[in-house]
């Protein structure tokens, strides 16, 4: 690996501690106007040049022709600094335990992430779709040899404003291939490979075929030839293969094998309408003023929202009404998705780009608390019976699967279903505190998914 940046990738344990300690503390203020910059080409320069409503068609293409122009603009400059600063990490040696060098992973962490919020728009933030193009480990191509070697490509592909290209290694959760390209107007993702050299191309076809073809005679005779080198580049080849072509028929064909279990997935379509909270942190936010520095609210019986222009005030106060209340779930603060690449990324959330600077740059702070007891009671009025706790004996061998789970008390969240019931993954407490996403929605998803599940 031509780099040895620490791998930030682990969700931050959601402690009492944690979710209170701001991002701003380590960033200085060059930094924060360039996210400002970076915030504004992604979110706000198509809309901008071209504002709504997009009523014909040649509209329409403009439209979409500024957004990208915005989100190129946006990957060439996060491109170039993050060059800049691979160089510098290069150049610290022995001193990457130190403050510096803890600010600047820090500041590279959240450039990717920012950069993933431009990759989740291409692929429409549809998390089922997303999961499956991470690799489970944290394989991590990240350097500025790989970053160097799309560019050239990207930027050919750039030149059609109806098309995007941005290099998957620099994302955080793409994994497959090395350049993600959308082609809005027709509607087509395609995940590019780039092989350089006629040895490499030549090793990839043979790996192609070898695993279309599943011909076990044609692999023996193929590697009988090579050196052990490039018997060890052919298996690599087939490998990254498999797993893109098993991450393409699960995306098509909503079911197939996980290639980081090993488990078959079946994905089942919903058609509810998918209900945000957003109003409620904006109404929140809003109550703030000089004399008050908090306000409060929960949303749907179970979920606790804190919005607080004094950090040490939220520390203080929202610890104080979780325990009042009696709940022991989790507490997060939106911040947290910088160093989780399987959520919603922080500038991608539905929430006005003003607030998402106030939080970035520490003048408010945002925490929430889903309470999974309270969860499981509002669901169970909604559908009587729905959600139950599983045993502790079942509970321990479920969480022994390479899956993350809810969990309350040490045991899983079960749904009753008409077959095998479910278990609730963690990905559902993911969508109702980084989607923003009602709890009732959840629970209504899960039970058009009970229903459903024979």
């Amino acid at each position: 690996m031509e780099n040895s940046i620490p791998d930030l990738d682990a969700k931050i344990p959601a402690n009492r501690l944690k979710p209170f300690i701001t991002l701003e503390k380590y960033l200085d203020d060059d930094f924060k106007k360039f996210v400002n910059r970076l915030t504004f080409l992604i979110r706000e320069h198509g809309i901008t040049k071209v504002p709504k409503p997009l009523r014909n068609p040649k509209k329409f293409k403009k439209f979409i022709g500024s957004v990208h122009e915005g989100w190129k603009k946006a990957h060439l400059a996060i491109t170039e600094i993050l060059l800049e600063k691979l160089a510098i990490w290069e150049s610290l040696k022995d001193s990457k335990g130190d403050s510096d060098a803890k600010r600047l992973i820090i500041e590279i962490r959240i450039l990717r992430r920012i950069y993933d919020s431009i990759a989740w728009a291409m692929l429409d933030n549809e998390h089922s779709t997303i999961r499956r193009l991470s690799v489970r480990g944290g394989q991590n191509n990240f350097s500025a040899k790989n970053i160097r070697d799309a560019a050239l490509e990207i930027d050919e592909l750039n030149k059609d404003p109806q098309k995007i290209a941005i290099s998957s290694d620099i994302t955080s959760f793409v994994h497959i291939g090395d350049i993600l390209v959308l082609d809005k107007l027709k509607g087509i993702t395609t995940f590019v490979e780039l092989k350089s050299g006629d040895k490499n191309f030549s090793l990839s076809q043979a790996a192609t075929f070898a695993v279309d073809s599943g011909c076990a005679l044609f692999e023996e005779l193929t590697k009988s030839a090579m050196p052990q080198k490039d018997k060890k580049h052919f298996d690599r080849l087939k490998k990254q293969y498999a797993r893109a072509s098993s991450v393409v028929e699960v995306i098509k064909n909503e079911k197939g094998i996980d290639h980081n279990t090993g488990m078959k997935v079946n994905i089942h379509s919903l058609e509810n309408e998918v209900q945000l909270y957003s109003q409620v942190i904006v109404a929140c936010y809003k109550d703030l003023n000089s004399s008050k520095t908090w306000s409060i609210a929960t949303v749907d019986g179970c979920l606790h929202v804190g919005v607080y222009s004094d950090t040490e005030l939220a520390f203080v106060a929202f610890n104080t009404w979780i325990d009042g209340i009696g709940c022991t779930s989790p507490i997060y603060n939106l911040t947290d998705s910088f160093f989780d690449p399987t959520v919603r990324p922080f500038f991608s959330l539905d929430l006005p780009l003003e607030l998402l600077r106030k939080v970035f740059n520490g003048e408010v702070t945002i925490i929430l608390c889903l309470d999974l007891r309270a969860f499981i009671e509002v669901g169970n009025k909604m559908y009587p019976e729905l959600l139950y706790l599983g045993t502790k004996k079942e509970s321990a061998e479920t969480t022994q699967k390479p899956y993350v789970f809810a969990l309350l008390d040490g045991r899983v969240i079960k749904a009753k279903t008409k077959g095998d019931d479910l278990t609730m993954g963690h990905g559902i407490i993911d969508r109702i505190i980084f989607d923003l996403q009602r709890p009732k929605t959840a629970i209504e998803n899960l039970y058009a998914l009970s229903i459903k599940v024979d």
